[in-house]
């Protein structure tokens, strides 16, 4: 799921349900145009930061995308993160206390950072995308997936209001 935030929406973001952070990964990148960041190779090449976990189905990650104009990422947990930086690209920002990946600046928690549903994780300074994956087999019969289980309660273009459900899982 792409969740859209434009300019003139609340710009944070928070926690979609109960959810055990394991890791974060910021990559630098691109800034490329706002009106272009549905395209998945701007989301591919857009600085973003990847938080990794865990919720009730499964795996999970939440992905802040900056994108022209709005790139600046912050997180509540982690109020050091920089993002946005002009000339930034991983080993360039000397300053950064994060391990140097192959894909970015990585951090382990240990432990998990844990968060309720509707915690506040971070807010972009002008609004931006959330790119939002979710495994669900743990919640589904044998492990199967059934198309039928899964009810959106958003369609494309819908606005989303912080704690209204985008889907309900039914056994």
């Amino acid at each position: 799921v792409v969740v859209n935030i434009p300019f003139g929406w609340n710009h944070h973001f928070h926690s979609p349900c109960d959810i055990s952070l394991h890791k974060r990964l910021h990559t630098p990148g691109y800034l490329h145009p706002f009106h272009s960041i549905i395209n998945p190779l701007n989301v591919a090449f857009n600085e973003r930061i990847s938080m990794i976990g865990e919720w009730a189905g499964g795996f999970c990650t939440l992905v802040a995308v900056g994108s022209i104009g709005r790139g600046s990422i912050h997180l509540k947990f982690e109020p050091e993160v920089e993002t946005n930086i002009v000339g930034q690209s991983p080993g360039v920002n000397t300053r950064y206390p994060y391990r140097l990946s192959t894909y970015g600046y990585f951090r382990q928690y240990q432990p998990s950072l844990q968060y309720s549903r509707g915690s506040e994780l971070g807010h972009f300074k002008a609004g931006s995308s959330i790119v939002l994956i979710f495994e669900t087999t743990h919640l589904l019969p044998n492990e199967s997936y059934k198309s039928n289980n899964i009810i959106w309660c958003k369609k494309l273009g819908d606005r989303i209001k912080q704690g209204e459900a985008l889907v309900k899982i039914t056994s």
